[in-house]
């Protein structure tokens, strides 16, 4: 693996047969592969199952079960912390965690010390059954980090932060992608 900062920085791949250059192709081969398998349900147990058909039930598609995890992981947070983990601005992270609520998924309360934020949390019950199934989904990322030395581990998210940045960024030939509110372009986190 070569370095950032290294001799070879700052030049274009070249290109393999007048379309993809290899690592781009191979980046984005990657990237799919790692998504198919974390959104894969290979692993999922009967609670997830029954927390997918109250989703169904409620209406809720995909991105509830997303912020049910984020919830998970991060909890309890206001929903302006929760919206850079959802990669949504915070008008959207509201009216999703009000569907969540609606469903009897997540809990809402008053800040005790600044009134004007709401604290999502989950249930217990739902707890129970999330926080298992983002752990499982998680620990292909946490197993590939551990068999890096720490100085690989940072030049990788390194390379991964600057990969997000550049795709959050105009692109002048296809106009606004959708930014990560909440984040600076240096993907440090924003106080709310």
């Amino acid at each position: 693996m070569q370095e950032l900062g290294s001799s070879a920085e700052g030049t274009a791949p070249e290109s393999v047969g007048g379309t993809l250059d290899a690592r781009t192709s191979e980046t984005a081969d990657l990237i799919i592969r790692l998504i198919r398998r974390m959104r894969a349900p290979k692993d999922d147990s009967p609670a997830v199952d029954e927390l997918k058909a109250q989703l169904g039930r409620s209406g809720l598609a995909r991105r509830h079960m997303t912020a049910l995890v984020a919830i998970a992981l991060n909890e309890p947070l206001s929903v302006g912390e929760l919206a850079p983990h959802l990669a949504l601005s915070p008008t959207t992270t509201s009216q999703l965690v009000n569907e969540l609520n609606r469903a009897g998924l997540v809990d809402r309360r008053e800040d005790d010390t600044d009134r004007r934020r709401t604290i999502v949390a989950l249930p217990p019950h739902y707890r129970a059954m999330i926080l298992p199934f983002a752990q499982r989904r998680l620990s292909a990322i946490r197993r590939a980090l551990s068999a890096m030395p720490a100085a690989e581990q940072e030049i990788f998210l390194r390379g991964f932060r600057l990969l997000v940045d550049v795709a959050e960024e105009p692109d002048p030939d296809a106009g606004q992608p959708r930014t990560t509110p909440g984040r600076s372009s240096s993907g440090v986190q924003e106080p709310h």
